[in-house]
């Protein structure tokens, strides 16, 4: 079992067994009959059967489920590993025990140790393999008892003093395991708690840049603003004075619309006069018409008179012409008759034409009236429309007026409460300069701490422990966030081109390079790919968008990084605990911690008692489950089936913690 590959060299461990007490138990272990020269010889017939040997030994070893699984990965190295085993034979066996002895037995021991080879399955090894070569000595001197039985003695007691030598190897390596797992479990514990206080107070830093944006565009706004206020102050006074102005003129005008409305009432009556007139005219003109009607009438009356007497007259003249001398006398007054009935008609006639001349004029005077009353009614409607336009304006002028005194009165009080805001204004931007300067002292500040915090980080960072690495890559992921945040702020210079990508960080690296299938098989590694791709192309965009000059758009980016940033978190969280739980033995730290199924078991302390859960044990600690264990640093004694234990509480989180034995093991 020598020689079992390591992974990397052990550091020399301090002789507690003298060369002295070797002698004795060599002595003790070595009849008196057993001589150097027996061991060699011993070796001299085991070389050339130590092939077969190991070959069968290492054939069996596999068949082990136990066996099996810790020497798995090495199945490629097994001629190597025998070869260094058939060298640390030929040195036990033909050399004189002594520190180079002692020394190899303790390494191979403390390399069995750290591939979590328990020591009863070396010594259960240890036996197969003497268990071959017993066989092979009596071959050879199967002729020659005396010197078989010398050669096996000296054979055991070579083989029984690397076992004693190889149990001090197993106390140191264990030791040291043990030291090892805890000095890894405090760094881890110590690196988890680094990790999650610095995404905790780095969770400030998107809100300081954003809060330092505004306070920026604040400042300047505010200075804008006070200007801005010193010109309204300004245009306040001139408006004051043109409203003082302008009230003073809508007085005058008020007036003035009165004045027009007491005239426009006036021109009202008038109209109206004028209408009433218009109306009587055109009465009387009805009437005259009405008389030249009846004149005509008159007239026809005395013309058919005419007409007849002019008949009459004739036909008297005719009776006097008959009567002869007797109608003589008569026949003048028929002569008269007929001369006044003639001239009757001429005056009836001229009387006609008159009245017919009359009637023209009327007529001509009727229309004259009707396009007057027309005017007249139209001007009185258009005066009524404009009264009651005057009058609305009057109103409207009226309540102007009042409006402009009461805004006049306002601008007055305006004055003063805008110089108060322009001084107020003042103040701000005064303040939001002050704040600047406290958010560069803030980001100043948690830059030193992320600094501080990252040198602690990579003094506890363990490159082979996965869990480790994803406790440093959220360091590393909050970093680079924090680095493209400080660079749009404008904090620190930095280029997008000089911005990796998703594959060339550590976590990139470690996933793309990663071949344990457990890990690889796991929800959360495989959906921590593409948020963690939009991180790195997020922080580039960003930084892209402040070249161009677009600040804006760079804080917008800041804000989709945020966004990608919470689901790496989340799926690095997640991954953590499940190194915690079902990937614990993916992890190459828990090669030798061995889970166990929910072990109840009885916590006690100085200060409290209660139940916990064992959930894993190794070499050197145990894992536990239970809030009420204690406090990292507490000194608890741990009950189970009889058994009970002393440890110390190396870390703690979430409920689980982890338990340093410091006396007596359980056996679970």
């Amino acid at each position: 079992m020598s020689g079992a590959a390591a992974k990397k060299p052990s550091s020399p461990q301090a002789n507690t067994l003298s060369t002295e007490l070797l002698d004795r138990l060599l002595s003790f272990l070595s009849p008196q009959s057993v001589s150097q020269s027996d061991c060699s010889d011993a070796w001299a017939a085991l070389e050339p059967a130590m092939g077969p040997i190991l070959e069968d030994f290492y054939a069996r070893l596999v068949q082990d489920p136990d066996l099996a699984r810790i020497f798995s990965g090495y199945e490629d190295k097994s001629k190597d590993i025998a070869a260094r085993q058939v060298k640390h034979w030929h040195g036990l066996m033909t050399q004189k025990p002594g520190i180079d002895f002692q020394g190899r037995s303790i390494r191979i021991a403390e390399a069995h140790v750290r591939i979590g080879l328990p020591s009863h399955w070396y010594i259960a090894a240890y036996g197969r393999v003497l268990a071959g070569a017993i066989p092979a000595l009596f071959a050879k001197y199967r002729l020659n008892p005396k010197k078989a039985e010398r050669v096996v003695a000296a054979l055991i007691s070579r083989a029984f003093l690397d076992i004693c030598a190889a149990q001090e190897g197993y106390e140191n390596g264990i030791r040291i395991r043990v030291e090892e797992d805890n000095r890894r479990d405090t760094n881890l514990a110590s690196l988890r708690s680094v990790a999650d206080t610095i995404v905790s107070i780095n969770d400030l830093s998107l809100n300081m840049a954003l809060l330092q944006s505004s306070t920026d565009e604040a400042t300047s706004n505010s200075q804008s603003i006070s200007a801005a206020a010193e010109e309204l102050l300004t245009s306040v006074q001139q408006i004051a004075e043109n409203s003082d102005g302008a009230a003073e003129r809508a007085r005058s005008t008020n007036a003035s619309v009165h004045e027009s409305i007491g005239a426009m009432d006036s021109v009202a009556s008038s109209i109206a006069d004028i209408a009433r007139t218009a109306e009587e005219s055109a009465q009387s003109l009805k009437e005259l018409n009405e008389a030249s009607e009846q004149i005509s009438d008159f007239l026809s009356v005395i013309e058919t008179i005419s007409d007849q007497t002019n008949l009459l007259a004739l036909n008297a003249t005719i009776e006097a012409a008959r009567a002869g001398e007797a109608g003589r006398g008569f026949a003048v007054v028929a002569s008269e008759v007929k001369s006044l009935a003639t001239q009757a008609a001429k005056a009836t006639e001229d009387i006609s034409d008159r009245i017919a001349a009359l009637k023209s004029g009327m007529s001509v005077i009727e229309q004259a009236l009707e396009g007057s009353r027309s005017a007249v009614q139209s001007g009185q409607s258009t005066i009524e429309g404009a009264n009651s336009l005057i009058r609305s304006v009057g109103d409207q002028v009226s309540d102007v007026t009042g409006r402009m005194e009461e805004i006049s009165a306002i601008l007055k009080q305006q004055e003063s409460t805008t110089a108060e805001i322009s001084t107020n204004i003042t103040g701000v931007a005064d303040r939001a300069g002050d704040n600047r300067t406290r958010l560069n002292q803030m980001v100043e500040s948690l830059k030193g701490s992320n600094d501080a915090f990252l040198g602690n980080a990579q003094s506890w960072f363990v490159a082979d422990s996965h869990r480790s690495l994803v406790q440093m890559a959220k360091i590393d992921h909050v970093v680079f966030k924090k680095k493209i945040v400080d660079t749009v702020s404008g904090h620190i210079e930095g280029r997008a081109v000089d911005v990796p990508d998703h594959h060339n960080c550590r976590l990139g690296k470690w996933y793309d390079s990663l071949n344990v299938p457990a890990i690889r098989n796991h929800t959360a590694y495989k959906s921590l790919v593409e948020p963690h791709k939009r991180v790195h192309a997020a922080g580039r965009s960003a930084l892209e968008a402040l070249e161009a000059g677009d600040r804006r758009n760079a804080y917008a980016r800041l804000v989709d990084l945020e966004d990608a940033s919470k689901e790496v978190l989340a799926l690095l969280d997640a991954l953590a605990e499940a190194f915690d739980g079902e990937l614990k033995s993916a992890d190459s730290r828990y090669v030798s911690r061995r889970p166990v199924s929910q072990v109840q078991a009885q916590s006690r302390s100085d200060k409290s008692q209660g139940l916990i859960h064992i959930e894993n044990v190794s070499e050197g600690g145990l894992g536990i489950a239970g809030a009420d264990a204690g406090a990292v640093g507490d000194v608890i004694q741990v009950e189970h089936n009889g058994q009970t234990v002393l440890g110390e509480i190396a870390w703690k989180k979430d409920g689980k913690a982890g338990i340093r034995l410091l006396k007596g093991r359980l056996d679970v």
